[in-house]
Formats: C-alpha cells, sequence, structure tokens
C-alpha cells in the first residue's frame, strides 16, 4: 500500500503521526526485512509516518546498510545500539514531523512499557492512541507482490513436506522425518523454516508436538504442521501420513476430512464473511459425520503467522480479492490421535486459487519409502 492511501486513512482514524515498531509493520511499510528485530526486541527499529510529510525509518546503526539496501522510505535515521536510545530518536523524528502535541498512534500489543513511558516522557504534550486494529487492516488485503512470496513459501514447504515423508518408513526416527523436512525448506526454494511441530504414534495425539527421536512403527499416525520464510513471508501447512498400510478407518476418516478441506476452499470468494465461511466447514464436518472441535478453522497469514480474519463462528469480516487464507480442518479419532490438513488459498476477484499444493494430498499418504537414512 502505497503511502497517500495509508496518509488517507490516518485522516479518517484521527491520527497525525502513525509511529510502527513492530517486525512485521516496520516490514510492510519499509519493505526492509530487518530479522534481528524478530530474536532481539530491544534492538528497535520503528517507522514513523506524518499525516503530512515524508516518512522516515529507524534503525539501529547495525542494521543501517541493510536498511539502505531494501528500505523504500529514502529516510533512515540511525542509533548507536547501547548509546542512544531508540525512542529519544523516535521522538525527535516526531517532533520534527509537527506530532509534539498531536495524536499519536503506536501498537500497544508490541511496544514494551518501558519504552512506551520513555515516549510519554519525551512528548509530553502528545495524545497516544493505539494503532493496532489500525495496522492489522492495512495489511489484511495483499498486494501481487506479497502473494507471490506468500505462493513461494508455501509450494517450498509443501515439496519439502512431500520429500521428507517419502524417505518415512517403519524402522527410523520421527526426528530424521522433521530434519529432512527443515533441510528441504531451504533445498525447494524458502529462506528458512520458521517452525515446525511433527508427531508420530502418541504424540500425534498432541496439538504442537516436537519430534522425539522416536523410531517409527507400522500402523503410525505422522502429523507435521511446519512454517518456512520467504522474504519475511510465512506459509503454514500441515500434513497428515501413516506408516505402512492404514487401517480402512483410517483411510476413510481421512477422504471425509479431506471431503470437508475441499468444500471450505470452494465456499471461498469475495463477500463472504469469516464467519459464513466458518459455518460451511462445520456443515460438510456434519454430512461427513465427523466433529469439529476447534474455535477456529483458520487464519490469515503475511509477515505475521497469525494476520485477521480469524475464521471464527461470529467474525463478520468479509473476504476481500487479495487476501490470503490458511484454511485447516482438524479432526481428532476417540483415542486423541489428529489428522490435520491445512492449505493457503488467495481470494481471487471470480472465487480462489490454492497456493500450496505441489503434489496430491487427496489421499492419505502411506509412508513406505526405501530412502535410507544419510541418502
Amino acid at each position: 500500500m502505497n503511502f497517500d492511501c495509508i496518509r488517507s486513512r490516518m485522516d479518517e482514524a484521527d491520527l497525525d503521526v502513525l509511529v510502527a515498531t513492530s517486525f512485521e509493520n516496520v516490514a510492510y511499510l519499509s519493505r526492509a526485512v530487518i530479522i534481528t528485530q524478530r530474536q532481539i526486541p530491544e534492538r528497535l527499529a520503528a517507522v514513523i509516518v506524518p499525516r503530512q510529510g515524508e516518512p522516515v525509518l529507524v534503525v539501529c546503526t547495525i542494521e543501517e546498510s541493510l536498511a539502505r539496501r531494501d528500505s523504500r522510505i529514502p529516510d533512515i535515521r540511525g542509533y548507536v545500539e547501547f548509546s542512544r536510545s531508540p525512542v529519544d530518536l523516535i521522538a525527535e523524528v516526531v517532533q520534527e514531523k509537527g506530532g509534539t502535541g498531536g495524536r499519536i498512534g503506536i501498537e500497544t500489543q508490541v511496544l514494551s512499557v518501558h519504552y512506551f513511558r520513555e515516549l510519554e516522557r519525551a512528548l509530553p504534550g502528545a495524545t497516544f492512541k493505539s494503532a493496532d486494529d489500525f495496522l492489522a487492516a492495512l495489511r489484511m488485503v495483499k498486494q501481487p507482490e506479497e502473494i507471490a512470496l506468500l505462493e513461494k513459501a508455501a509450494l517450498a514447504t509443501d515439496a519439502a513436506i512431500r520429500a521428507a515423508y517419502e524417505k518415512g518408513r517403519a524402522g527410523i526416527s520421527d526426528t530424521f522425518i522433521a530434519n529432512a523436512l527443515v533441510s528441504g525448506i531451504q533445498f525447494s526454494g524458502a529462506d528458512s523454516i520458521a517452525f515446525l511441530t511433527l508427531g508420530s504414534g502418541p504424540s500425534a495425539a498432541l496439538a504442537h508436538p516436537a519430534p522425539m527421536n522416536r523410531v517409527l512403527e507400522a500402523g503410525d499416525v505422522v502429523r507435521c504442521d511446519v512454517g518456512g520464510y520467504y522474504r519475511g513471508y510465512y506459509s503454514d501447512l500441515a500434513r497428515t501420513a501413516v506408516v505402512g498400510k492404514p487401517t480402512a478407518e483410517q483411510a476413510d476418516t481421512y477422504r471425509r476430512l479431506w471431503q470437508i478441506h475441499e468444500e471450505t476452499i470452494a465456499a471461498v470468494r469475495p463477500g463472504v464473511t469469516a464467519g459464513e465461511l466458518f459455518a460451511t466447514c462445520r456443515a460438510a464436518f456434519d454430512r461427513q459425520g465427523l466433529q469439529l472441535n476447534l474455535p477456529h478453522i483458520g487464519h490469515s497469514l503475511g509477515l505475521g503467522l497469525h494476520e485477521r480474519p480469524m475464521l471464527t463462528p461470529f467474525n463478520e469480516t468479509p473476504l476481500q480479492e487479495g487476501m490470503v487464507l490458511a484454511i485447516e480442518p482438524v479432526h481428532r479419532f476417540a483415542d486423541g490421535t489428529i489428522f490435520h490438513v491445512e492449505d493457503l488459498v488467495e481470494v481471487t476477484a471470480d472465487g480462489r486459487r490454492v497456493l500450496s499444493r505441489s503434489a496430491d494430498w487427496s489421499d492419505l499418504f502411506v509412508m513406505n519409502g526405501t530412502h535410507e537414512p544419510g541418502e
């Protein structure tokens, strides 16, 4: 989104200056992906957008060269870590841009109390307002270049899962599968792994299990929920498999869950609300004789893993062209074992487009590979 559009929305929100400080919003507004901001939150970066005038990017001098290479904001100001507080420089820019006594939008869910108190002291005449909803709304609809990055991350993740699952068989460990998946993410074109949960056998009943170096046995369910990064954008996919020949119940249940998944995806189009999509999914669960046990069926994503809209029962947010949704129906068996599928879906002008399938997952994947550990 260009800054003229952002300023127009600032007029509507009655904000004189916007101060974005989260990794996601600094990256969105500046296009500079400053990875250390995720791991070292005290190394603050900020984008200051005045209602009148040009935006400024504030970064630690350690990251200044990266910012100058990648930022679409030409005015970049650096502070020396441990010598000057980032808030001191942010306040200086706000004052320069005429926000001394104005209404300042800040990220209340991100900015620490320590830094907020410091900002209050530096700008005693300002009125601070939460800009969390304002910024979340900016990022709901993706630009074409963002969708391309999400698709790249998703296809790389899907291909990595497929390649790792093809190595699976009884006698190797779930950690071997996980390691193959981690290395495969980069091999398939993503920048890195973002997160990985993988369970086998008993741990497939946990919502977010970690591999435990457990040796796979015939009949085990193996389930992963995995995300990759590509230029700061997430993927988020879930795939379920069984080691050796599945039981009739396993194969039939997966078939029904996949049908639910496909019916839900088919209902995606502009104008449908998030709550209506949830209702479509719940009705499909009822028709297939399965239970919907989770309070949501998915979410949007982008620079953040969970973005708006969340696909919950009473969410009246209408879907819009350019949104990207992670749709993820889940079934839990009586013994607690979970079947989980998840795909990324773009809302298009005339419906939807799945971004995340490098292979066909419509049948329950059977792990009976001949690859040996180390190949």
